[in-house]
């Protein structure tokens, strides 16, 4: 209609007047991300740190004084003032994560030395379980180790054999000198180290498990360098049962030259387990 547009167009200039009539807001301009963070942590209340975050705190705070290093992660505004841990960007350098001025790390020599001083405390444990003195026990112990150096291991024997060991230091020195004589060429130090277990034995069965081990190896050239690269094979018993698996894993191969050819092959096959674990090995005190 001829009437709407004229009105239309009057009313145009009415609402630019009211427009430039208004007050103006002034903008704030826009502030970076990171500050913009740093700006709403300090308008935050402050929140109490758990007793985590203030121990982790101090843990980076001790750690860089002792190095001399600064600590490896920045605080953000908002942790320093409540000592809630560091909370830095995710991304850090090589040397940030890993500093340089670390501890060093514990040698080889001190766990062993602690593997010691816990069997040690095993004996001792299983002596004053069976009535004997710890005193004496202990003399007997440090005895072992100047005759056999690094013998005792629980890994090896129960605490409890390593008792009888140490109470009768003077027949653990005749039973190597009775091994070097039934196997002069061996070495009985390391067969001993080796299998511990023997020197249970009374000289007596020592003597029998010799004679039974050089009958069933009588076709062996050198009957001392198969018990010596396979002390287990001592006992006549076990040497019985690998010439019987060899047999049956070989059959058309000798299982003595097959045996002195490499005494090895039954450790390598996995047949050597002619002792069982310390805890639960078939040897006891008995005869």
């Amino acid at each position: 209609m001829p009437g709407s547009g004229a009105s239309g167009r009057a009313a145009a200039p009415v609402q630019q007047r009211r427009r430039e009539q208004r007050p103006q807001r002034a903008r704030r301009p826009a502030a970076a991300p990171g500050d913009a963070a740093d700006a709403a942590a300090a308008a935050a209340p402050a929140r109490a740190a758990s007793p985590e975050q203030t121990e982790e705190a101090r843990f980076h705070e001790a750690y860089a004084k002792a190095s001399g290093a600064a600590p490896p992660f920045p605080r953000s505004p908002h942790a320093a003032r409540t000592g809630a841990g560091y909370s830095g960007p995710a991304a850090y350098t090589v040397s940030q994560l890993y500093n340089v001025n670390r501890p060093p790390p514990v040698p080889l020599s001190e766990y062993e030395q602690r593997r010691k001083r816990r069997d040690l405390e095993d004996i001792l444990a299983a002596a004053k379980k069976a009535g004997k003195s710890q005193d004496d026990v202990r003399a007997g112990v440090d005895q072992l180790e100047k005759l056999l150096p690094d013998v005792v291991n629980l890994n090896r024997m129960r605490a409890s054999d390593w008792v009888q060991l140490a109470i009768d230091v003077n027949g653990v020195a005749a039973k190597l000198i009775l091994l070097k004589t039934l196997y002069p060429s061996a070495d009985a130090f390391s067969m001993v180290t080796a299998r511990p277990k023997t020197l249970l034995q009374s000289e007596e069965a020592i003597r029998e498990d010799a004679a039974a081990v050089k009958k069933l190896l009588t076709g062996a050239k050198d009957v001392c360098a198969i018990v010596e690269a396979v002390p287990e094979l001592i006992d006549a018993t076990q040497l019985t049962r690998s010439l019987a698996w060899l047999r049956s894993a070989f059959p058309t191969l000798d299982a003595v030259e097959l045996l002195q050819e490499n005494p090895l092959i039954l450790r390598n096959i996995g047949e050597s387990n002619a002792e069982d674990s310390a805890e639960y090995g078939e040897m006891t005190t008995k005869d």
